[in-house]
């Protein structure tokens, strides 16, 4: 039975992942779209606040969104 701390060269255990691919896909795709909002608001009106705002409350609703668009066994 093998451990978490295996020494075996020949059958070394992979390290586990920090984040789901699922999970980063989202994340990223999040980020994107905010900092994308916040830009186009930056530009719009040249304040700073409103596309800061702007910008991380598009990132909440695309994350809260794509959580429940993709299934979990969709991307793995």
């Amino acid at each position: 039975m093998a451990t978490e701390t295996s020494t075996d060269p020949l059958n070394p255990i992979p390290p586990k992942a920090l984040l789901e691919l699922r999970t980063l896909v989202i994340l990223m795709a999040g980020v994107v779209v905010g900092v994308v909002t916040g830009v186009l608001l930056w530009y719009a009106d040249h304040q700073l606040a409103q596309a800061v705002l702007g910008g991380l409350g598009s990132l909440a609703i695309t994350i809260k969104g794509l959580d429940s668009l993709v299934h979990r066994s969709a991307i793995t």
